[in-house]
């Protein structure tokens, strides 16, 4: 699946590759997919992972580029807060990038 996301064009997008000389692009899904280390979790979240122009055109962000994703961003720390909440305070600590 990661091969043919990185083969697909659609007209009026730009893949991965085209930003920050191909800083962004990864061997997974999509650079989301590289904080789901575990396969064998209780509990799977499923997500919409998207970027826009604007963002991946600005400055390079090293935490996407590790993690797939952005931690600092309100969302993802809504997330993580609600996983705790709702599933127990160890959560959060879990939803790390595994490699």
């Amino acid at each position: 699946m990661a091969r043919k996301r990185q083969a697909s064009r659609w007209p009026g997008y730009l893949p991965l590759v085209e930003y920050h000389n191909g800083a962004y692009e990864c061997e997974f899904v999509s650079p989301y997919t590289k904080a789901a280390g575990n396969v064998d979790a209780a509990v799977m979240i499923v997500l919409q992972d998207w970027s826009s122009h604007d963002r991946l055109s600005g400055g390079l962000d090293a935490d996407a580029i590790e993690h797939g994703h952005t931690p600092s961003l309100p969302t993802n720390r809504n997330l993580k807060r609600l996983l705790g909440v709702h599933l127990g305070p160890t959560v959060p600590a879990t939803v790390t990038h595994s490699a």
